[in-house]
């Protein structure tokens, strides 16, 4: 028998973002389900490596970009007040694995001067310069010059676990296959969704779309026919080894060319790891962008040949590498570049989202919560819709 139910809010996609917009708009007055096809945070958040960024790599030399430093500037902290509890999300169960990251110059390379003035003035997070006695470990013979910087590093799984616990009454799984979508003929708008694996068919006020790549299938469905999305794939290195440092930190080259196209060489995190149950790092930066061009033997190459010269302190023998393809789920552009920050696009009561980079989660909320109607369903509506069970995803590694 199927079950109709209303709700002022439609979430498609549990990662990151989605889960936030949940239990913001939640604890905002409005009734929500959230459907998820697989596991929490599968695809982009699970394989993201949980920095908090504040806008530091867009305040190097030329790579300034004040418009991109305006939005995620204030996150660190607004994430750190939801981490002791102070603002809901209650994030105050996050496993907070760092609470800082490192941004280091390799050694031999010739110094100028490394940031914008202007840029270092717009950060809220800003770098500080540390003596060579101050280095951590890892940095000692490697880093020409290093800077520590006040950006929150979280674990992933433990995020997403969190985040989904006080709505999992409220989350549906469902492959959304046969997945029927009824329009109002008058005005064009979503009216029903029916899922047929759950018998189900929601009312929704709004439907938000929160799947990352899977966005755009879904505005497709939705009604929407021109193109909301775009794609950056990444082949993530992975470096496995028992005697690995615990790392967090951006490696950064300040050659004008560099940092034009890649002022990050590589961006390090340390992640437990599953399968042996010591250390992975997953890296990020130019050597997963220029990545997605090269073969496994290449991009391996490319890993040992650059590891040791940009980390010249850290002994990689007995390591072993591996890689991991995924990608960024962005908002269309017409040029094709990266979007400035958290992205939303409407059409009717259907809303497109993207936060860009995992520490925007929040704004994203913020925004959507300010292009929608007020609340007007009873959240008693909701309640029940699924058994409580959890499913976060597996690390890709």
């Amino acid at each position: 028998m199927v079950r109709d139910v209303k709700v002022d809010n439609l979430i498609f996609g549990g990662g990151v973002a989605g889960l936030w917009a949940m239990s913001q708009l939640g604890s905002n007055g409005y009734s929500n389900i959230l459907v998820e096809n697989t596991g929490f945070g599968n695809d982009q958040t699970i394989g993201s490596q949980g920095t908090v960024y504040g806008g530091v790599k867009y305040a190097i030399g030329d790579a300034f970009r004040a418009d991109s430093v305006s939005e995620i500037k204030g996150m660190p902290e607004r994430w750190r007040r939801h981490i002791r509890g102070e603002l809901f999300p209650d994030l105050s169960g996050v496993d907070v694995v760092s609470g800082d990251l490192y941004l280091w110059v390799p050694k031999g390379r010739r110094l100028k001067a490394i940031f914008s003035r202007l840029g270092v003035q717009i950060l809220e997070s800003k770098p500080i310069e540390l003596t060579k006695e101050e280095y951590p470990e890892w940095l000692k013979g490697s880093a020409e010059i290093a800077y520590r910087v006040v950006d929150p590093v979280v674990e992933t799984r433990s995020l997403l676990s969190e985040m989904a616990k006080p709505n999992l009454d409220r989350i549906v799984y469902s492959n959304e296959e046969g997945m029927e979508v009824g329009f109002d003929g008058s005005s064009g708008r979503v009216s029903s969704v029916y899922l047929p694996d759950k018998d189900l068919r929601i009312h929704p006020e709004s439907i938000i779309l929160t799947a990352g790549r899977g966005n755009r299938d879904l505005s497709r469905r939705m009604g929407i026919g021109r193109e909301v999305m775009q794609e950056r794939p990444l082949r993530q290195v992975i470096v496995r080894g028992d005697n690995l440092p615990i790392a967090y930190g951006h490696c950064i080259d300040i050659s004008r060319k560099a940092v034009e196209k890649f002022p990050t060489l590589a961006t390090i995190t340390t992640h437990p790891d599953p399968k042996t149950g010591g250390r992975v790092w997953n890296i990020g930066g130019k050597m997963a962008e220029e990545g997605v061009s090269q073969n496994q033997e290449e991009l391996f190459e490319n890993a040992r040949k650059e590891l040791p010269r940009i980390l010249a302190g850290v002994d990689f023998s007995g390591v072993s590498l591996g890689y991991f393809d995924t990608t960024r789920a962005e908002i269309h552009t017409e040029s094709g570049d990266r979007p400035k920050g958290s992205a939303i696009y409407n059409e009717g009561n259907v809303y497109v989202a993207f936060p860009t980079k995992l520490s925007l989660a929040p704004s994203l909320a913020d925004r959507l919560e300010a292009m929608l109607v007020p609340p007007k369903v009873d959240k008693k509506y909701s309640e029940g819709v699924s058994n409580g069970e959890m499913r976060v995803a597996d690390y890709p590694w």
